[in-house]
């Protein structure tokens, strides 16, 4: 979750703006650090963003509050 968090933020304003580009984005990064990026592992991780108030999810857009 730390890992998804401080990639958003170091993005900025190019963070993914759709739950499909976000999802692929979550995907390549768990990939790159070699850890399990199944489609529900990727699912459980932005229902968690969303629990905690980071992302929120309208239809197939993406707003961020990451402070």
């Amino acid at each position: 979750m730390d890992l998804v968090m401080a990639d958003l933020q170091k993005r900025g304003a190019s963070r993914p703006r759709k739950v499909s580009t976000l999802t692929s984005t979550i995907k390549a990064l768990l990939k790159q650090q070699q850890k399990p990026n199944s489609d529900t592992e990727v699912a459980n991780l932005i229902a968690e963003l969303q629990k905690r108030d980071k992302v929120v999810v309208s239809d197939t857009k993406v707003t961020y509050k990451l402070g």
